[in-house]
């Protein structure tokens, strides 16, 4: 098809170079021939660089779509990065601010807790004329111990069961054996066999503090008369 075109043009130029020749102005079939050349090679130049502009224009808008289409998937994914990031930080402060409510609440228990043993503990007075504190000052907030040193802890501890007030005698690994950390302590058998643990929780309030020292004195003044 290019081919046709190129002699269609050929043609095209001879008659025009034919129709311009007259007797003032005689032109040879060799001149036309090389003027014709002259416009053919011409035409060639400019048609391939025509083709290899347009190729390039072609190239260039190929790779621009191919950057254009990384680009937008490379846009995408940062999207989905930062929304995926900004979802973890969200979770991320959701649960830094349930830990810091649970933090809170623990120390809320832990005050109560303290403040319960510090309200038994206000009674030493009461409490040491008739028993010996094994706890020392520093010791955690939530257990007291003591020993009343003439009622058996088993004895003392069914005595105040019958009003729904559960303590023990020694810490849970220790059950129904002599406190471990007595001895350790020095305390002698009698201090250890009438040792009382009481423990503190959230749930405890004063009036329960109250209701055990009431009991606890009770089953004081009637078991030593049962003893008696």
């Amino acid at each position: 098809m290019a081919k046709s075109c190129n002699q269609k043009g050929k043609i095209l130029y001879l008659q025009k170079m034919l129709s311009e020749t007259t007797s003032q102005n005689p032109v040879t079939m060799q001149e036309i021939l090389a003027k014709l050349a002259v416009a053919s090679a011409g035409e060639s130049v400019y048609r391939d660089e025509l083709l290899k502009v347009k190729k390039q224009m072609e190239d260039e808008r190929k790779t621009s779509n191919k950057l254009i289409q990384t680009l937008t998937r490379r846009v995408e994914e940062l999207e989905q990065n930062v929304t995926s990031l900004s979802q973890d930080k969200a979770r991320y402060l959701a649960q830094i601010a349930d830990l810091q409510l649970q933090l809170k609440e623990y120390q809320d228990k832990l005050d109560k807790v303290t403040d319960e043993k510090n309200a038994l503990q206000k009674d030493r007075d009461q409490l040491a004329a008739l028993v010996e504190l094994n706890s020392p000052e520093n010791a955690v907030p939530e257990v007291l111990n003591f020993s009343e040193m003439c009622i058996k802890s088993e004895t003392m501890l069914a005595f105040l069961a019958e009003e729904q007030i559960y303590v023990s005698s020694a810490s849970a690994c220790g059950r129904g054996q002599p406190s471990h950390t007595l001895a350790a302590m020095g305390r002698d058998p009698l201090a250890i066999d009438t040792a009382i643990r009481v423990s503190f929780c959230a749930d405890n309030t004063p009036e329960d503090v109250d209701a055990f020292l009431n009991r606890f004195e009770d089953g004081m003044k009637h078991l030593q008369k049962i003893r008696k």
